[in-house]
């Protein structure tokens, strides 16, 4: 016969939470009573061991001025900042800017509700917390701006539930592992500013829900042209590889990417023309392509109503400055520098000529035209 507490806990459980309410409604008073008493019983327990953890956490981490009021609050800890709970139980640890030093506990995942953690901006020092491994439901890990070195490991996809991975700003080095490619829930993957000096796997076309890919600062990888797999994203909004050592041109194919939003591929080796695909993304807001070695006119027409920016400077771009920019909605009644939407379009360094005209009449963003 199951215990009262192995019957709440299975009760407690987020997935099981809403079933298993509608499941006492039809239970006999009786029941229902003894089922109450298991709830509040395995709740109770439950509070008092993730408290426990928590008060480890703090001491485990010297007591940092930012959580030391955890020692002395006599409120409930879902109601502290750095805390976030679902149904009375911890679900998320938000230590953003909170200067902790050191490495993260083991028991961190004794909170077996996790599945929320983000450390960024702090100064946890080691290799890649693999600890985080039995922290079975965490969703969202934030590791960003610490000083995590060494590789990235290869069994990475042992955080099968990831949707968000950011590990940007850190000392990471060696290959980018194919391993990531396996992490099929994945929506955000935030490499950027490491010191990666192997190859781009192919295998992160495979991320299918991708939204984000952020790889830029990596100059140490090896020289290669933007990945074809990555046409297959097609929920993709956000790309940014800023040096990160691209050469070639750039592929007709990422016009393919029809959700994209945000674009910079700026600062690499990149050569030939702009492609006319890219003038057909109507969710375009945001272009950079500046300091590459781009050439050919601009595209004539650019159909996105919604750009803000579009960065073509630093190139060896020649030819008109297409009339179709004078046309985007987002001017139509922009006066104002300071309130225009789009603050300006760049085009130093490039052999560009002409004026922005619609009807006749000088339409005014800042245009820098220089040789």
């Amino acid at each position: 016969m199951l215990s009262c507490t192995a019957i709440a806990k299975y009760l407690l459980h987020p997935l099981h939470m809403m079933t298993s309410l509608s499941f006492l409604f039809f239970l006999k008073p009786i029941s229902f009573f003894f089922f109450l008493l298991c709830f509040h019983h395995v709740n109770s327990q439950l509070y008092q061991q993730e408290h426990s953890v928590l008060l480890r956490l703090n001491h485990f981490w010297q007591n940092q001025a930012p959580i030391s009021h955890w020692l002395t609050s006599n409120a409930s800890h879902c109601s502290w900042t750095e805390v976030q709970c679902t149904n009375n139980s911890v679900t998320g640890l938000i230590f953003s800017s909170y200067n902790l030093n050191g490495t993260i506990p083991s028991f961190i995942c004794d909170l077996k509700n996790l599945t929320h953690l983000n450390l960024h901006f702090n100064f946890i020092t080691g290799t890649f917390p693999t600890t985080l491994y039995h922290c079975s439901n965490l969703n969202h890990l934030d590791l960003s701006h610490n000083l995590l070195a060494g590789s990235i490991p290869d069994d990475i996809d042992r955080l099968s539930r990831l949707e968000h991975l950011n590990l940007g700003a850190n000392r990471f080095s060696g290959e980018i592992p194919v391993s990531i490619s396996r992490l099929s829930e994945l929506k955000q993957l935030h490499l950027y500013v490491n010191k990666f000096n192997g190859t781009y796997p192919s295998e992160i076309r495979k991320l299918l829900n991708l939204e984000e890919l952020l790889i830029a600062y990596n100059s140490n990888l090896q020289p290669a042209e933007l990945p074809s797999g990555l046409s297959k994203l097609k929920k993709l909004r956000y790309l940014w590889m800023t040096d990160s050592n691209l050469i070639g041109e750039i592929p007709e194919w990422i016009g393919k990417l029809r959700d994209l939003v945000i674009l910079d591929l700026s600062r690499n080796n990149l050569t030939g023309k702009v492609p006319h695909s890219l003038s057909k993304l109507k969710k375009l807001r945001i272009v950079y392509l500046f300091k590459n070695n781009l050439t050919g006119e601009i595209p004539e027409w650019i159909e996105s109503e919604n750009i803000t920016e579009y960065d073509l400077s630093e190139n060896n771009l020649t030819g008109g400055i297409p009339v179709s920019m004078s046309r985007i909605p987002a001017l139509s009644n922009v006066r104002l520098f300071s309130y225009m939407i789009l603050q300006g379009f760049q085009f130093t360094a490039n052999k560009t000529t002409g004026n922005m005209c619609s009807g006749g009449k000088l339409i005014q963003p800042e245009v820098r035209i220089t040789e």
